[in-house]
């Protein structure tokens, strides 16, 4: 986890594109007009704000601003500011400082989130595209982990293969993740609807509380009686595919965001004693892959 936390530091230093190196040598500092700029934290969700920081020399004027437009600025004192916005979006915030006909230039890149899932993204984490690294850079460090590895022989050639699968678990968020361990890319995500319980490392077993934010327009799981499947099956249709043990049944659905169609699958679980009666039922979990 040491690793981690080193990438996440290197992260926030390459997204400082400060114009002047090396802001901690102090006779560098002397003749800049602000140094030490830093931001606590480059991804926020639109719940959230980020906060800009500076040290100063002497100074005329300062101003902090960013062509995009969903992200409000507001200064809180002399060398702070918050970043914040109402809706998903990105940009570079420029700030402006001049002295003595001298203009210094120097930017930082803040990336704001949406909660919930459209099917490509969930909670901020893109399934196949991203890596292990961003759920850690967004979420901080996991409330457990677990690995699995499952081992396969072709009956032809009787060459073995295993792959391991590890599990990141966020217990307090109503949801884990999936990745290869071979490259660290996430694979899927599970959003639970009812209070949850998973065996992580040391074959200890952890409680988990229901996903709280909204299903692609579906709604939310806390919200009086969840989701119901009538409205799975309203909203996308029929599922491409249904299969049941005992009463547990899944309706996998293909490509329910056409930005990512062919790529993309989704597994709504929920009781029924037949699989083909859905009414007043409650989605259990959803997995998306």
């Amino acid at each position: 986890m040491k690793k981690l936390k080193n990438l996440f530091k290197i992260s926030l230093i390459i997204t400082l594109l400060i114009s002047c190196s090396k802001d901690n040598d102090i006779s560098s500092n002397a003749n800049k007009i602000i140094y030490d700029i830093s931001i606590n934290k480059q991804n926020s969700f639109i719940d959230g704000e980020i906060s800009l920081t500076f040290k100063t020399n002497s100074y005329e004027s300062i101003t902090v601003t960013t062509d995009e437009p969903n992200i409000t600025i507001t200064q809180s004192s002399d060398n702070a500011y918050q970043f914040s916005s109402s809706q998903a979006s990105s940009g570079i915030i420029e700030i402006t400082s001049n002295q003595d006909n001298t203009t210094q230039k120097d930017q930082v890149f803040v990336n704001f989130l949406e909660h919930g899932t459209n099917y490509k993204t969930t909670e901020g984490v893109e399934i196949d595209e991203d890596n292990i690294y961003k759920i850690f850079l967004i979420h901080g460090e996991p409330e457990g982990k677990s690995s699995f590895t499952n081992t396969t022989t072709n009956q032809n050639t009787g060459v073995t293969t295993s792959t391991t699968y590890n599990y990141w678990y966020y217990f307090s968020k109503g949801f884990y993740f999936t990745s290869l361990n071979s490259n660290n890319t996430v694979i899927s995500v599970r959003l639970m609807a009812k209070d949850w319980t998973a065996t992580i490392e040391n074959e200890t077993s952890k409680n988990g509380v229901p996903f709280s934010y909204d299903i692609d327009g579906l709604g939310s799981f806390t919200n009086t009686g969840g989701i119901l499947m009538q409205d799975v099956v309203n909203k996308y249709g029929e599922p491409n595919v249904i299969t049941s043990e005992g009463s547990n049944i899944t309706y996998k659905y293909n490509d329910l965001n056409s930005a990512i169609s062919g790529n993309q699958f989704a597994y709504f679980y929920f009781e029924s004693d037949d699989p083909y009666i859905y009414t007043d039922k409650e989605v259990s979990s959803i997995l998306i892959d």
